[in-house]
C-alpha cells in the first residue's frame, strides 16, 4: 500500500479510482479506509462499495454505500449507487424506495430508470415498470445500459429487444456489442417467426 495516502484523501481517491477502472479490484479495496476509519470520506466509501460489489460481496457493498450516503446525503451519484446496491442485494422494497427518492430529486439517469423498471417488475407493478423502461429510452444511455435494456426486454418480446438493440446501436454506432446483439436478436426473431 501507499503509506503516505492517509494524509492526502484526494490522492487516495484518485489512486483508488485508477485501480478500480484498471480492474485491480483487490488492490483498490486495500487502499480504501475501512468503514470504521475516521479517514473514510463519502467518495472513498463509494469506491469501497464499488470494489466490494465487483468482488461479489453485495452485503458489504451495501454497508459502504449506506455510510457514504449518510456522509453526503445530497450527492445524487451516491444515492444512485445505493439504490443499485439495494437492488443487487435483493432488497427490492428498499431499492424501490431509494429509486423513488431519486425520482423526487430529479436525479434518475438512464441506468437508474432501467433498474427501477426491473425492481417494479419484480414487485408486480408492470405498468409503472413500462413507464420507467420508456423513460430509460428517452435519456442519454451508455452502451451497457442499452445492452441490458435490449436483453431484458428481449426476454419477453424478441422484436422489442431487437428494436432496442438497433436504437442503442444508432446512439453508439461504434459499439460492436450492440450490433452483435442486434444480429443475434434478428436471428432469434427469424426463428420465432418460423416456428
Amino acid at each position: 500500500g501507499l503509506q503516505q495516502l492517509p494524509e492526502h484523501p484526494e490522492l487516495r481517491q484518485i489512486v483508488v479510482y485508477c485501480l478500480l477502472t484498471t480492474g485491480k479490484i483487490d488492490e483498490a479495496l486495500e487502499e480504501c479506509p475501512t468503514l470504521e476509519s475516521h479517514a473514510a470520506d463519502a467518495t472513498t466509501l463509494a469506491y469501497r462499495g464499488a470494489a466490494q460489489a465487483k468482488l461479489g460481496r453485495p452485503a458489504l457493498a451495501l454497508k459502504s454505500f449506506e455510510r457514504a450516503v449518510r456522509l453526503a446525503p445530497e450527492d445524487a451519484r451516491l444515492r444512485q449507487d445505493l439504490a443499485t446496491a439495494l437492488f443487487e442485494a435483493g432488497e427490492n422494497d428498499r431499492a424501490l424506495a431509494a429509486f423513488e427518492e431519486l425520482e423526487q430529486m430529479g436525479a434518475a439517469d438512464a441506468r437508474t430508470r432501467f433498474l427501477h423498471g426491473c425492481a417494479l417488475e419484480k414487485a408486480g407493478r408492470l405498468e409503472e415498470a413500462e413507464v420507467q423502461f420508456e423513460l430509460c429510452r428517452t435519456q442519454e444511455a451508455d452502451e451497457s445500459t442499452w445492452l441490458e435494456l435490449a436483453d431484458h426486454r428481449a426476454g419477453k418480446d424478441v422484436e422489442l429487444g431487437l428494436e432496442l438493440a438497433l436504437e442503442g446501436a444508432g446512439h453508439h454506432p461504434k459499439s460492436a456489442g450492440l450490433w452483435l446483439h442486434a444480429a443475434y436478436l434478428q436471428l432469434a426473431s427469424g426463428e420465432t417467426q418460423g416456428a
